[in-house]
């Protein structure tokens, strides 16, 4: 958002919003065609996608997968499980691999040189039982613990663990020993031409992840630069490399395993995790185990050894076709955990419908993503659910011109309790009874003022706050934020835009001395680059029960929560980021997207939620208690309750210093009574006022860069919408 007053930044915002004016007026056109837009549930009656039925075995777990870059071809991935080397308590698993094409295990077992010191020897465990003595005495058990490891093709082993790299040779002697300091070696294979590849995360600043060749003799590691991998993040985006038949393999996270080739630096497809929601695909020590290792086999199932506790555990994954009617969902990021983890429960569980996530290709911009989605919506196509922000700035249009399925009929038909849930959970935007979007989890932030600003300690109405930080004698910011969204802040949450609008007559006025002195705070407090001034707002998460306190902690610094203004009062607005679902209304299978956002309505769905812990607050009022209860066992625990990692104070992220801590028992029922009644007043920001505040913006700009004064642009702005509310209303 915001280019603001760069004049090159305002011409580039100029082209979107033109772009985004000529993309709506065909969202009009396209969604005044739209078919199935009637308010009467429907039953599907189309074929379902793919043929033939998979079989079932009660050891196996189906996934939901899709294949084919084209989305043509919809697969399920089968998972079966077996344990191949049993747990031995007189031993210590090291790691494991596959070794000349068989699963082997490496455990230490204690023991004591003829000096009476403690050594480590290590073996070599076989699938058929077989064992071989490896390395003798290794001098101190603890330095080969549970890590990564590889016995290489001349015999010689390999250990890694954190940053540090060991080689013994064939005969069991110490060759080298390596501390690469800056890096986090995460994982290690062997090719079949004998070029050996560490995964590896440098140990320092913004987490970078790199694929490595490693000189055997040396212990030299140089970077594999012509291979572009993700940042791995803190959770880290890759869970392993191994050898495959002509390349590296490299399994992602969610997107599956892919074969390289290490000279063209190209990635080829094997199987894909983005649908999948595998064990390997969702946590990084997944229910209690941990991934040592991985193959392909000709026939394209895939191999996976896991470690649990000291058991080696071998897991085979194979796609199948399915017979399920598939539901296709779009978000621009689908890897939140809890979502992924309930996309893979209805998918196990469903007997008619499988969802398939659809998420914006590698390098793909989200603006570029959601006007994408948009063409094909207003073409009277595009996926069955949207999730999320993935229409960006269309969202407004394609709901004001019907492009938004009205789901009041389902939930009436399945008799579904509205007063279980929070009001938010069902949002109709001010369109009458309708609902068009669905919340399945409370997102929700507000503002916070210093309040020497204002003068006093009682939230303001928006004339006061205006002219308390146009009287503000001091230097200051609002943290983050430049001139578009100050101004936007100021105007967003009133339908009306605090009576400059006037929607019955068809009017409006933007020459008074609010709106002047609006433009006047947004440009004056907007943040510049290279130049330090002391923040007099920001923007706090309302939506934990932590942060929720911090609101009163900040009292203690003489904040005040001011929250997002509306016509009615001061209440937290939704941030509408993730967490919520709309319904294509041209969408054939809109009774099995029903049927999946029920289930993310369901118990299970939102007391999982619940147990997700104290950052995300469930939709379901049954839920939310649960969460509650269990934040304030954890606050119990802890004795005090520390808030400072979002605060900001004097223009800076606070650090340990600036913390404010406070007992649990001061999290009385009153407070926790006022956290819910914050989450029951949870309000959306009005809809019909986005085209406006999109004009307003552009033409500001011109204030803001100093190109025009307030009253001509005040004078712009008011042409340009009094045109809009012609020919729109």
């Amino acid at each position: 958002m915001g280019e603001g007053a760069d004049g090159q930044g305002y011409g580039r915002e100029r082209r979107r919003i033109l772009s985004k004016c000529m993309l709506l007026g065909c969202i009009a056109l396209g969604c005044a065609l739209l078919a199935g837009c009637g308010s009467q549930p429907d039953r599907d009656t189309g074929s379902p996608m793919g043929t033939g039925a998979s079989g079932s075995r009660e050891e196996e777990t189906e996934l939901s997968g899709a294949h084919g870059a084209d989305g043509a071809d919809f697969f399920q991935i089968q998972s079966e499980t077996e344990e191949i080397f049993g747990a031995d308590e007189t031993m210590r698993l090291i790691c494991m691999q596959f070794y000349q094409g068989e699963p082997v295990q490496f455990r230490s077992k204690a023991d004591r040189n003829e000096a009476d010191e403690l050594v480590a020897d290590v073996y070599l465990y076989k699938e058929d039982g077989s064992v071989q003595l490896l390395l003798e005495k290794v001098e101190d058990p603890n330095r080969i613990s549970r890590g990564k490891g590889l016995l290489a093709q001349d015999g010689s082993f390999y250990y890694m663990k954190l940053s540090k790299l060991t080689k013994w040779d064939s005969d069991g002697r110490v060759a080298y020993e390596k501390d690469s300091q800056e890096l986090l070696l995460k994982d290690i294979c062997q090719l079949a031409d004998g070029t050996i590849v560490v995964l590896a995360n440098n140990s320092s600043g913004v987490v970078r992840t790199m694929l490595m060749r490693l000189d055997a003799e040396t212990g030299t590691l140089s970077e594999i630069d012509n291979v572009t991998l993700s940042n791995g993040g803190m959770t880290g985006t890759y869970k392993g490399i191994a050898a495959g038949s002509e390349g590296l393999l490299l399994m992602e996270r969610t997107e599956g395993i892919y074969e390289i080739d290490l000279k063209s630096g190209s990635k080829t497809n094997l199987m894909s995790f983005q649908n999948a929601v595998a064990e390997v695909a969702t946590q990084y020590d997944d229910k209690g185990r941990t991934m040592h290792d991985f193959r392909v086999l000709e026939n394209g199932e895939v191999q996976i050894l896991w470690a649990q506790a000291e058991a080696g555990i071998r897991e085979t994954l194979r796609q199948v076709e399915t017979d399920k009617t598939v539901l296709v969902l779009r978000g621009y990021d689908l890897s939140d955990q809890w979502f992924r983890e309930q996309v893979a429960q209805f998918n196990r569980t469903n007997q008619v419908y499988q969802v398939r996530m659809d998420v914006a290709a590698e390098g793909v911009e989200w603006e570029d993503y959601a006007t994408q989605t948009s063409i094909e919506l207003a073409a009277g196509k595009g996926p069955d659910l949207l999730y999320g922000e993935v229409l960006g700035d269309y969202r407004q249009g394609i709901l004001l011109k019907g492009g938004f399925a009205d789901l009041r009929p389902y939930l009436e038909r399945d008799g579904l309790n509205e007063e279980a849930y929070f009001p938010i959970a069902f949002c109709s935007y001010g369109m009458g009874d309708e609902v068009y979007t669905v919340s399945i989890e409370i997102d929700a932030e507000g503002w916070m003022v210093k309040g020497e600003v204002l003068g006093e300690e009682e939230t303001p109405d928006i004339q006061t706050l205006v002219e308390a930080l146009a009287a503000w004698p001091e230097e200051g910011c609002f943290l983050s934020c430049d001139e578009e969204d100050i101004l936007r802040s100021f105007l967003e949450g009133s339908e009306s835009l605090w009576g400059m609008i006037d929607w019955e007559q068809g009017t409006c006025d933007f020459s008074g001395d609010l709106f002047a002195k609006m433009l006047e705070a947004a440009r004056r407090y907007a943040v510049t680059e290279g130049q330090k001034r002391p923040s007099v707002a920001w923007q706090t998460y309302l939506s934990s029960f932590r942060y929720f306190c911090a609101s009163e902690a900040h009292k203690r610094m003489g904040n005040v929560a001011a929250g997002t203004l509306f016509d009615d009062g001061c209440f937290a607005k939704m941030r509408l980021k993730e967490g919520v679902l709309a319904v294509n209304a041209n969408s054939s299978h809109k009774e099995g997207a029903w049927e999946f956002i029920s289930f993310l309505l369901g118990d299970s769905a939102q007391m999982a939620m619940a147990s997700e812990g104290e950052r995300r607050t469930p939709v379901s009022r049954a839920a939310f208690d649960k969460a509650v209860k269990l934040w304030l066992e954890a606050m119990v625990r802890e004795g005090t309750v520390s808030i400072g990692t979002s605060t900001f104070r004097n223009g800076k992220l606070s650090n340990n210093d600036d913390w404010v801590s406070y007992a649990a028992k001061d999290v009385t029922e009153e407070w926790t009574e006022r956290y819910r009644q914050a989450m029951e007043e949870v309000k959306p920001l009005p809809i019909r006022t986005e085209p406006v505040l999109e004009i307003i913006c552009q033409e500001a700009a011109s204030y803001f860069d100093g190109s025009k004064d307030r009253g001509q642009v005040a004078e712009t702005i008011r042409n340009r919408v009094q045109l809009y509310l012609d020919e729109n209303l």
